[in-house]
């Protein structure tokens, strides 16, 4: 879907198939091991908002479409 591929963009996170449950679970022990990683992780969740997301950015794009 594209929240899995706007996750992979981004390099913002994890996703998952909400009913499998199996990998959920690994993603959650995932992010406990590497739970140093998560502040990386934030930080481009929040690049990528700025850059792609945002009122002004979002303005842009509809602007253009006019």
């Amino acid at each position: 879907s594209d929240g899995f591929a706007l996750v992979e963009e981004a390099k913002c996170g994890y996703a998952v198939v909400s009913d499998d449950i199996e990998k959920a679970n690994a993603i959650v022990r995932k992010m406990y091991n590497e739970r140093a990683h998560l502040k990386e992780i934030g930080k481009n969740g929040l690049i990528y908002a700025n850059h792609n997301l945002s009122l002004s950015v979002c303005l842009d794009k509809f602007e253009k479409l006019l």
